[in-house]
């Protein structure tokens, strides 16, 4: 009896050289946002060792400044979160260009939220920085609706 040979299911990445230019702009920015990430996570946790420090100075000038001492725990879990998100936008970025439907799926809903986001802080007066942001994002989730670019991601 011959044994059924059980085939190996590969998983095939699409060269990178196939990616669409806006793709590049795109995966380039998330690199960038990334090591932004990675250097405010730095800062974060140096800023926790100087906290006790600052606390410390904040004392000597008496009882009414006692009220700003601040807590230690918050830079540190701010160094966590943007360790996070460091990771999360390299993943996104590098997975953008090798074409995985998942990191597409992501952009776009992130695009579509901070769009909704900054239509309603339009409504609370923010205009500018409402109007800035509905350009960004509108442009990004324009091009990553496009054929072209659909058709990279299907």
């Amino acid at each position: 009896m011959k044994k059924k040979q059980m085939k190996k299911k590969e998983i095939k990445f699409k060269p990178i050289k196939d990616a669409p230019e806006g793709i590049w702009i795109l995966s380039v920015f998330m690199f960038a946002a990334a090591l932004f990430s990675t250097i405010f996570a730095g800062l974060s946790f140096r800023l926790a060792d100087m906290i006790p420090m600052i606390n410390e100075y904040l004392a000597l000038l008496g009882e009414g400044v006692t009220a700003m001492i601040i807590p230690l725990g918050i830079p540190i879990l701010l160094g966590l979160l943007f360790m996070v998100m460091a990771v999360f936008d390299y993943l996104i970025g590098r997975c953008l260009l090798r074409g995985r439907r998942w990191a597409w799926a992501v952009l776009v809903i992130i695009s579509g939220l901070s769009v909704i986001g900054a239509i309603t802080g339009f409504f609370q007066g923010m205009i500018w920085t409402s109007i800035f942001t509905i350009i960004v994002y509108g442009l990004i989730l324009w091009y990553l609706l496009t054929k072209k670019t659909q058709k990279f991601y299907n």
